[in-house]
């Protein structure tokens, strides 16, 4: 009988803990996956935006911090150096009726070595894109939502092409 008491205890005791580490989140995405000291920074380049996007109320800056707030959270800081490999972020308008349609690209820079001229160059390693339409008022909300999501898709392959190699 002891033992049927303390073997249901172990199974109830048993569920609490495998209820509480589901629930459980990481203080951060870098305290879970830590990156190397040389692979946390990176550039990131905002291709100017259209007379007709600016009347919209979006601004570089705005999808700047979009992105920058979003690497921060795995511990990526943006610099500048020259060295450092960049994300660019691309977006083109046009009118289509009363709404705009808009093509957003991110895409993920880094140096690459050709094999048979063994010449260095900026190859294109990841990159994701997307379509959207909406009212012109619309356009900045919108804008960061979908780039809110392709550096969330980013910042995951991101960290698991930076893990170790064992």
């Amino acid at each position: 009988m002891k033992r049927f008491l303390v073997c249901m205890m172990l199974g109830f005791l048993s569920c609490f803990v495998i209820a509480e580490e589901t629930t459980k989140e990481p203080a951060s995405l870098s305290m879970a996956h830590p990156l190397a000291k040389e692979a946390r920074d990176l550039r990131v380049q905002i291709e100017p935006l259209s007379e007709d996007q600016k009347k919209t109320g979006l601004t570089e800056k705005m999808l700047h911090e979009v992105i920058e707030k979003n690497l921060q959270m795995i511990g990526v800081r943006i610099n500048d150096q020259r060295e450092d490999p960049y994300l660019v972020l691309r977006v083109r308008t046009i009118p289509v009726g009363l709404d705009l349609a808009s093509f957003v690209q991110l895409s993920f820079y880094e140096d690459a070595m050709l094999a048979r001229n063994r010449s260095m160059f900026h190859a294109m390693t990841w990159s994701q894109a997307s379509l959207i339409s909406c009212m012109p008022e619309a356009l900045p909300k919108e804008l960061k939502e979908i780039i809110h999501m392709m550096i969330t898709t980013f910042n995951k392959d991101y960290l698991e092409a930076m893990q170790p190699i064992d």
